[in-house]
């Protein structure tokens, strides 16, 4: 009779640990320093955790600019500032001396609001039509090795889009575009 009640120790065990268990589990997939954003961006670091498509960002507004769809990640080459011919003035710039620039051209499947991440520091605007579409909402992070800034726009489905990157001390930038959801905000 004594060795009946020992049968049950593990499953009392899981039991009583499994909160522990699940906030070890999520804190694995939380890269250290990603833990800090006021909204929940879990979806983006997975996304960019991802292996990337490597891609060219094109130098000449929509002329050339390789094409993107959103939820995907994408390790984009940038060009040298001083050889990017840039669809609209940004509202922030940098000195073309040690920065670098491109573009990329995309479509949402459904108008809404979208968010543009990106893993450096730079300066991220979304042009349609030749006009600079306002930005909604931005969250920056500088510990976060995956991701350093996204910044919300509404966007119209149905038309190429252009994405404007500008001000990178880096060559090379991790980018994705996600629809932004109810539960996102």
């Amino acid at each position: 009779m004594r060795k009946y009640p020992f049968r049950f120790w593990p499953l009392l065990a899981v039991l009583f640990c499994a909160p522990t268990i699940a906030e070890t589990m999520a804190s694995k997939h939380t890269p250290v320093g990603c833990d800090g954003f006021s909204r929940d961006l879990s979806r983006e670091l997975a996304l960019l955790a991802q292996q990337p498509a490597a891609i060219d960002a094109g130098r000449r507004g929509e002329d050339g600019s390789a094409r993107i769809e959103p939820s995907m990640s994408y390790a984009a080459k940038l060009a040298p500032q001083a050889e990017v011919a840039l669809a609209v003035e940004p509202r922030k710039t940098w000195p073309d001396a040690g920065h670098f620039s491109g573009m990329l051209t995309f479509q949402v499947p459904a108008s809404g609001r979208y968010r543009v991440s990106v893993s450096t520091r730079l300066w991220i605007e979304v042009v349609d039509g030749g006009a600079a579409v306002p930005t909604l909402d931005f969250e920056g992070g500088h510990s976060c090795p995956l991701l350093r800034k996204t910044v919300e726009f509404d966007l119209v489905a149905g038309r190429d889009l252009l994405l404007q990157l500008s001000g990178s001390a880096q060559e090379h930038v991790r980018v994705l575009i996600t629809e932004v959801t109810s539960a996102d905000s």
